[in-house]
């Protein structure tokens, strides 16, 4: 307009609406990563409790046990998200343990979903990787998306192999499926939309690799193996 006045307001009407924009758009992706996640652990939780009140010979004790974990791993799933949405959340603190720690308790709540549908669940953990530190709750989420992913969009048996690589930990979900998106449009928040999920899961576990300073990428797509590649902490000093 030639004139510096109305100018000056022009830009900053145009960088407050640019923030609006950001804003709105951090808000919606809050929303959907939530309840993505929630979803996922809920509906793990509901079939336990479910299979439980179904069998009259069922071990109470034990459901109940299983409940109580499956509601920890919910309220820790809640913790990452607000992590995510938060660059530095007070309130939760970055955790780590042995990553055959770790993938033991994410067998255990992904077993029994994967047999109801007939198809097998295995881990490993190749020599050298059993005392990994990495960030424990970071891995749950992200490995809850793949197995979850693999449940939906796979075939056949599953795979979880934890290994070193170059001083990081190494994990790889394989399927004995194909995949046919592009290896950089499969992570793009809805490209993988069907009738059975959102989209967004494979873009939400990439958000959570690259905010714990690590890296999920597809590796191969026939069969379809994702590799999550995680910072390794060192373990706690032992006390006086």
């Amino acid at each position: 307009s030639a004139i510096a006045e109305i100018d000056q307001v022009a830009r900053t009407q145009n960088t407050m609406v640019e923030r609006l924009a950001r804003w709105l758009e951090h808000e919606r992706h809050f929303t959907s990563n939530a309840s993505h996640q929630l979803r996922t652990s809920l509906a793990g939780l509901q079939l336990g409790l479910d299979a439980a009140a179904a069998d009259p010979d069922a071990d109470l004790r034990a459901a109940v046990t299983e409940a109580l974990e499956r509601v920890r791993h919910l309220q820790q799933t809640v913790d990452e998200v607000l992590r995510l949405a938060r660059a530095s959340h007070p309130g939760v603190p970055v955790t780590a343990r042995p990553a055959a720690e770790v993938v033991e308790g994410v067998e255990r709540r992904w077993h029994g979903t994967f047999a109801a549908e007939g198809r097998r669940l295995d881990f490993g953990v190749e020599p050298g990787g059993e005392d990994l530190r990495i960030p424990d709750r970071t891995a749950e989420q992200i490995l809850d998306v793949l197995l979850d992913n693999a449940l939906r969009h796979g075939h056949g048996a599953v795979e979880v192999t934890v290994r070193e690589m170059g001083g990081t930990a190494a994990v790889d979900v394989s399927d004995e499926g194909s995949l046919t998106l592009d290896r950089r449009a499969v992570f793009e928040r809805g490209a993988t939309t069907s009738r059975d999920g959102s989209g967004i899961g494979l873009t939400l576990a990439r958000e959570m690799a690259e905010a714990a300073g690590g890296r999920l990428t597809l590796a191969r797509t026939t069969p379809t193996i994702f590799t999550l590649l995680l910072p390794v902490t060192e373990p706690p000093p032992p006390p006086e």
